[in-house]
C-alpha cells in the first residue's frame, strides 16, 4: 500500500497535524526542514499556512 496524507491541519507557525491512510497521525514542526532557496517563500508562516492537500502537502 502506498502511504499518503489524507488529512492535514495548520497548527500555527510551521506546525502541521497530519493523518495518513495507514492510520498514523501526529503533529510535526517543519520549520527546520524548510532550508535552501527553493523553500524561501515558505519561511513566511502565513504563506506556508496556505498549503493544500493532494496526497501530500503542496
Amino acid at each position: 500500500m502506498l502511504v499518503h496524507v489524507v488529512e492535514a491541519r495548520h497548527c500555527g507557525g510551521h506546525r502541521v497535524w497530519l493523518r495518513f491512510n495507514d492510520g498514523l497521525e501526529g503533529e510535526i514542526d517543519l520549520a527546520t526542514a524548510l532550508r535552501g532557496p527553493v523553500f524561501r517563500p515558505l519561511e513566511d508562516a502565513d504563506y506556508f499556512a496556505r498549503f493544500i492537500l493532494d496526497d501530500t502537502l503542496t
